[in-house]
């Protein structure tokens, strides 16, 4: 009796949530994903309203995230995603896995990877992987011995 009366709690407040703010894209899947950190159910629920400051993480399936401007995003399972607004223009950026766009044909959607913005082509397809975001690992050389690996001195006597 307590796990039914938990669901119906957990999704009217996960829609209080989502519906606090003005929705700038919809995401559905067809496995249940995280919103928020709260689990969002896809049996009976098309489509969740995405606001400004949502956080979309996908499991074993993708999620496929509408905007208003037609622009679509698909999300890779074990993947993560936010959303965010910057000079009224929808932001998705990429936190963890990958994902493919289809850009409308008049886009208004920005594309970052972490802190870097995705090179997209005008109203074109792609994908986003945080694997190219990466940068070079700076603590390479950490722990190396240096002296061992520098070449040998020319020997004085040949």
């Amino acid at each position: 009796m307590l796990k039914i009366i938990k669901s119906p709690i957990a999704i009217f407040a996960l829609a209080v949530c989502t519906w606090a703010a003005s929705p700038i894209a919809s995401v559905s899947s067809t496995q249940p994903f995280d919103l928020n950190g709260t689990t969002a159910p896809t049996a009976g629920v098309p489509t969740w309203p995405v606001a400004a400051g949502d956080v979309i993480a996908t499991h074993g399936a993708p999620a496929t995230i509408v905007f208003r401007d037609g622009s679509r995003v698909v999300v890779a399972g074990n993947s993560k995603v936010k959303i965010e607004s910057k000079d009224r223009k929808p932001v998705l950026r990429l936190l963890q896995g990958s994902g493919k766009y289809t850009l409308a044909a008049k886009p208004n959607l920005a594309l970052f990877v972490l802190e870097k913005p995705a090179i997209t082509k005008p109203a074109g397809e792609g994908s986003l992987s945080l694997a190219s975001a990466k940068e070079p690992d700076k603590d390479h050389d950490k722990g190396r011995d240096k002296d061992h690996d520098r070449p040998p001195h020319p020997s004085p006597h040949w």
